[in-house]
């Protein structure tokens, strides 16, 4: 999940003019997973990540920054080893989350992309844009024996649209993405998740965000269906699981700011497989813990 920087109007922005290598960087960053990090993005609480002080003209309006904002968060990952296992693993984790003048953004999470809509610019509630960025979703053979037999589900390229709607401290995202590599699941997800932020003295942050994830039979199929086929290789009895709600969970996170722009954050997030997902015969475990520790530096 992540709350996303659009959630908070409230918070100042910093100015940030960023290069173009570090744009590159920040690119190939946020599209796909360096070798070596975590498949799930660390996501440390926006509200404290956007920058220090607000561009103000004469008249007291604020203004759009001139270049990037947003922050880079590097740190390590404990959670299942994938959809349904009852292994984890620890990995280090890559995070970023910025945006070019509100009109073009990056994240570890999304991708890359653009505002159709921003709240920011319109000064409205909505928010629309679309991405082309990296699902991290794969369940391979390797993983755990006991997936033998099993055709193996790579993560791959993604087609993402956004949406926001923000109301106080509250911010509603949904995340509607399609898979795009023919060696993925190549299915549709919808997220939805509730962002609330409450700031906790000057330095820090904490925040909750509940979270529902939709999944269509394509996707259902590839993660948790057995084909009559692959039941044969598998030793598994055939199942078909249909389309519907997979998941819901529940996201807490802090963040303690050691200076203006360097910072400590945790997370904990804890999600429950919910209907064919959970009754699948190769989920070994229906809930699910993932924990976060890393540093970040906003700009």
């Amino acid at each position: 999940m992540h709350t996303g920087i659009e959630g908070t109007n409230e918070v100042t922005r910093a100015r940030c003019a960023v290069g173009e290598k570090l744009a590159v960087v920040l690119l190939l960053a946020a599209v796909a997973p360096l070798p070596g990090f975590a498949e799930t993005p660390i996501r440390p609480d926006p509200l404290l990540l956007e920058g220090a002080d607000p561009l103000i003209e004469d008249d007291g309006e604020e203004t759009i920054p001139d270049g990037w904002a947003g922050y880079i968060g590097l740190g390590v990952t404990n959670g299942p080893v994938f959809p349904g296992s009852d292994k984890s693993e620890v990995s280090a984790a890559l995070d970023v989350d910025l945006t070019w003048r509100e009109r073009f953004f990056l994240r570890s999470d999304i991708g890359a992309g653009a505002y159709l809509l921003n709240s920011e610019r319109t000064g409205g509630p909505v928010s629309l844009g679309f991405a082309i960025g990296y699902d991290d979703d794969e369940r391979l053979s390797d993983d755990d024996p006991r997936l033998a037999g099993l055709d193996d589900v790579e993560a791959g390229a993604a087609a993402r649209f956004l949406f926001e709607y923000e109301v106080g401290l509250a911010d509603l995202e949904v995340v509607a993405s399609r898979g795009l590599g023919s060696s993925g699941h190549e299915g549709t997800t919808v997220e939805a998740s509730l962002g609330f932020d409450l700031p906790v003295g000057e330095r820090t942050v904490i925040s909750a965000a509940p979270f529902l994830i939709w999944a269509d039979s394509t996707y259902m199929d590839a993660f948790y269906g057995i084909s009559p086929a692959v039941s044969v290789t598998s030793g598994y009895a055939p199942y078909s699981p249909g389309g519907g709600l997979k998941q819901a969970g529940l996201e807490l996170s802090a963040a303690y700011f050691l200076t203006e722009r360097v910072g400590l954050f945790g997370q904990i997030e804890y999600g429950s497989l919910l209907g064919d997902a959970k009754d699948s015969p190769i989920t070994f475990e229906d809930t699910a813990l993932e924990v976060s520790l890393g540093v970040v530096l906003r700009f």
